[in-house]
C-alpha cells in the first residue's frame, strides 16, 4: 500500500471538519454557483411571535478565505439597508472564530511549554459563528433577511425561514390586544398632516418652533409635527415618579426592550416609547420611526446628494451639454504614430 506524501496529508482535524460540513446540506446558495457547503448550522429562536418578541439568529459557516472583512459590521451593514421595512436591528451582531496562529497558551511559569508551542503551531482556522437580534416592523409572515457571505469565496447568502408575526403583545406570557398608541395618539393618527389636525384644534394651540410645529391637544400632551406630518408626542405626568409607573407600564406594553437608570423604553413594530423622569414627575416620548427616518432621508438627499448632483438640467441643457461633448470629442488632437 502506498502511503501518499506528508505534504499531501490531510490534518485530522481539518478531515473531521470537512467531514462534518459535507454530511450537511447548504442552507443557501445563489443560483448559478457550484455547489458548495456554507453552512454547518442555522437556528431562529422562534418559528411565531408577537409584536413586541425578539428574534434570535444564529448561523454559522466554515473559516473564512478573504482577509480583512468585519464579519459583525457586514452583517450589521446588510440587516440596516435589507431589513429596514421588516425588522429593526437590536444591538450590534457578534461574530466568533478563532484565527490561524493563534498565540501559545501560557503554562503557570509564564512560558509557554514546547507543548504549547505546538499546540499553536497546529491551530487551524475554525468555523464562523454570527449572532443577531430583530424586532418585527410589521405583522403575518415576515421573511428574515438574506445574508451575504462577504467573508468567503463565491456568491453565497443566508437564508431563512420566514417568521410569522402575531398582531398582538406578549405580557407575562399571556398575548394581549395592542394598545391604542400603536395607531395614534390623543384620538390623532399618526402619520396625519398638519392641515388636517390644525381644523381639530384652536390656533392658540398651536405654535411654531423652528421646522416644528407643536400642539397643545390636551393639558401636557404636545403632538410633533415635522415637515407637516405627525410623527412624534411628548406627554408630561407630574408627580408621578418611575417606579410608581413601572408596574401600570409593564401591564401595557410589556417587558421593555431597552433600560438603563434612567430610561426605559418599548418598541411596538415602528412605534418607540420611552419614559424618563422629568424636572417634576415623568415624561413619555412617542416617536413614529418611520416617519423620523423618512424625514432623515430627505434630508440627506436635499443637503447632501442634490448639492453633489448639482442643479436639475432642463430638456434644452441636456441636449447643449450633449452637442459640447461631441464636438471637443470631434476636436480633440490625435496622437501622432512613432
Amino acid at each position: 500500500m502506498t502511503v501518499p506524501p506528508n505534504d499531501l496529508q490531510i490534518p485530522p482535524m481539518r478531515t473531521a471538519l470537512l467531514a462534518l460540513v459535507l454530511s450537511l446540506p447548504a442552507v443557501s446558495l445563489i443560483a448559478g454557483e457550484a455547489a458548495r457547503p456554507t453552512f454547518i448550522n442555522a437556528r431562529v429562536s422562534a418559528k411565531e411571535i408577537c409584536l413586541n418578541e425578539t428574534v434570535r439568529v444564529e448561523f454559522t459557516t466554515l473559516p473564512r478565505d478573504i482577509d480583512g472583512v468585519d464579519v459583525a459590521q457586514s452583517v450589521a451593514n446588510t440587516l440596516r439597508l435589507s431589513a429596514i421595512s421588516t425588522w429593526r436591528l437590536v444591538g450590534e451582531p457578534t461574530a466568533t472564530e478563532v484565527l490561524r496562529g493563534a498565540p501559545a497558551v501560557p503554562s503557570p511559569t509564564g512560558t509557554p511549554t514546547e507543548v504549547d508551542k505546538d499546540k499553536a503551531a497546529r491551530e487551524r482556522p475554525r468555523p464562523i459563528t454570527v449572532v443577531f437580534h430583530v424586532l418585527p416592523r410589521t405583522t403575518g409572515d415576515v421573511s428574515l433577511p438574506d445574508i451575504p457571505i462577504t467573508w468567503l469565496q463565491g456568491n453565497t447568502v443566508a437564508r431563512f425561514a420566514p417568521v410569522v408575526v402575531k398582531p398582538n403583545l406578549i405580557i407575562a406570557g399571556k398575548v394581549s390586544e395592542l394598545p391604542r398608541e400603536a395607531a395614534g395618539v390623543g384620538g390623532f393618527a399618526w402619520a396625519s398632516s398638519l392641515d388636517e389636525v390644525r381644523t381639530r384644534v384652536d390656533d392658540s394651540k398651536v405654535k411654531k418652533d423652528g421646522n416644528r410645529t407643536l400642539i397643545t391637544a390636551q393639558p401636557n400632551l404636545t403632538l410633533i409635527f415635522t415637515g407637516g406630518i405627525f410623527g412624534e408626542a411628548l406627554l408630561r405626568a407630574p408627580g408621578l415618579t418611575k417606579e410608581q409607573a413601572r408596574t401600570s407600564f409593564l401591564q401595557r406594553w410589556g417587558i421593555p426592550q431597552q433600560e438603563d437608570a434612567t430610561s426605559l423604553t418599548w418598541i411596538i413594530g415602528w412605534i418607540r416609547i420611552t419614559a424618563r423622569p422629568d424636572a417634576d414627575g415623568i415624561s413619555l416620548q412617542l416617536v413614529r420611526e418611520d416617519a423620523q427616518a423618512q424625514l432623515a432621508s430627505a434630508q440627506v438627499n436635499g443637503d447632501v446628494f442634490n448639492v453633489l448632483d448639482g442643479p436639475v438640467e432642463t430638456p434644452t441643457q441636456a441636449a447643449e451639454r450633449k452637442e459640447r461633448e461631441i464636438k471637443a470629442e470631434v476636436d480633440r488632437p490625435t496622437v501622432p504614430q512613432k
